[in-house]
Parts: C-alpha cells; structure tokens; sequence
C-alpha cells in the first residue's frame, strides 16, 4: 500500500471550531470569529438547552446583564469566553478538551454547539 494523505480533522481553514477546554474555556477559533461573530462584538450571551443538550452563543456589541466577555487573542483571530458556569449548569465533564463544529442559527442570531456531537480531543 503507498501514501495517502492524512486529513487532520478540524485543522484546515474555513472549517469554524469551538474547543470546549479542560480549563473551561469556550476556544472560537480564526473561521468561528470571521464567519460568525465579526468585528466589533466584544461580549456574547449563552444560552443553554438542557433537553437537546446545546450551548448558544449570541454575540452582542457591548456589555449586557447576563453577558460574558470574549477575549481575543493577537490579531484579534482567535477569541475566547470563560464557560466555567454554564459547563457546570450543564454538568459537562471538561477533563479533557474537544472540539465541536458549531453551526449558526440565523433566525436566534447565535452560535450553536451541539454536545451530542462526539466532539474529537484536542
């Protein structure tokens, strides 16, 4: 058998990531930022879906009740938003970090991440 290419699931670009990490943090890589959150948005709400087991994400420009903030890495391509409450109110086990492919619910304005997915460690 020769050499075939390996294909690293969720490294190329274009493909938006969220990592949920061992530390808590919600990780939005370069392709989430670009494609669903967008310049400006400082702060983002979460929502939580106990029954389907989901985690919203709203972008929202300024500092709102309830609202959490997103830090940015250099560049600004990278952002992050500490998850610790809502992956307790979720009873997530985070002890391993993994990466989930997010989709965007246009009519709710948010990013969804489905934790049924089997979500890959990383």
């Amino acid at each position: 058998m020769g050499f075939e290419e390996f294909d690293r699931e969720g490294s190329k670009r274009g493909i938006p990531k969220i990592r949920i990490s061992s530390n808590g943090q919600l990780v939005l890589n370069s392709s989430c930022i670009s494609e669903y959150i967008g310049k400006g948005f400082t702060q983002a709400i979460l929502f939580t879906d106990k029954e389907s087991n989901k985690i919203g994400i709203k972008p929202v420009e300024k500092e709102v009740d309830n609202s959490f903030v997103i830090s940015y890495g250099r560049n600004n391509k990278i952002g992050s938003i500490s998850g610790n409450s809502v992956l307790k109110h979720m009873d997530i086990d985070h002890s391993k970090s993994k990466n989930y492919t997010p989709k965007w619910d246009n009519e709710k304005k948010m990013i969804i991440i489905d934790l049924n997915e089997k979500g890959r460690l990383g």
